[in-house]
């Protein structure tokens, strides 16, 4: 559970693209290759991490599809990405203020059809990890 709570932040990093704007002092492209390393090294290792999950996953529950453990994995992990980005809830707010986190979520789960952009994001970023962890799964055999 500890490791679902902060797997969220190694692709969250793709998110910071947003703060890529001009400035005097220094190149844009500067910060553009950095913020593209860092998002390239955390999806590496998100992607490294949820691999070694997935084999522990098959060790421990084998009758249960790892398919279906990644998939659920991955729409959690989306949903902690548009919770971190555009609620600005960090994974410590599961302690710091879990009520209304909970709040917030509940009514995303609860009334869905009101919240199209927090499965609008959610889904883009499930199945952005889903092609990134299948290409480094590829890398890896």
């Amino acid at each position: 559970m500890v490791w679902l709570l902060f797997f969220p932040n190694a692709p969250y990093i793709i998110t910071d693209l947003i703060h890529l704007h001009s400035r005097n002092d220094v190149p844009q492209w500067f910060d553009a290759a950095m913020i593209f390393t860092a998002s390239l090294t955390g999806l590496w290792i998100g992607c490294i991490s949820l691999m070694q999950m997935e084999n522990l996953w098959r060790t421990k529950l084998p009758n249960i599809k790892a398919s279906l453990f990644i998939a659920a994995i991955l729409l959690l992990c989306g949903f902690g990405i548009y919770l971190g980005r555009v609620l600005r809830f960090n994974s410590w707010d599961v302690l710091m203020d879990p009520i209304d986190l909970c709040k917030v979520i509940a009514k995303r789960i609860l009334f869905p059809w009101e919240y199209i952009k927090t499965w609008s994001v959610t889904l883009l970023f499930a199945g952005l990890m889903w092609v990134a962890y299948l290409q480094v799964k590829n890398l890896a055999k």
